[in-house]
């Protein structure tokens, strides 16, 4: 998926940290859609909080927006909060720095 990919190429230019969820399968695809409302890949997301897909991902990094959510949504214990990017071959973000 060309959206996922570009997704994917702005959370590493970002230095974000993510991890892939497969939702390739009827019952991981019906998941997604029951939890975002969106049947479209990627659907990234901060904690419970859907960020978009990749235009609003893209977007949100470009304009600076994109850190105060990952700074609002991190648990005062954890130094970075988790971001699910669910992509077909999928992915989960970290709102943290790579290798931090």
């Amino acid at each position: 998926c060309p959206h996922c990919v570009r997704a994917k190429r702005a959370l590493d230019d970002a230095r974000l940290a993510y991890e892939v969820i497969d939702v390739s399968d009827a019952t991981a695809r019906k998941e997604l859609e029951a939890r975002s409302g969106v049947s479209s890949v990627p659907q990234v997301y901060l904690g419970d909080e859907r960020v978009g897909g990749a235009d609003d991902t893209v977007a949100a990094l470009a304009a600076g927006t994109f850190d105060g959510v990952v700074a609002a949504a991190a648990p005062a214990s954890a130094a970075a909060s988790t971001t699910e990017m669910v992509d077909v071959a999928a992915l989960t973000a970290r709102g943290g720095p790579l290798n931090a």
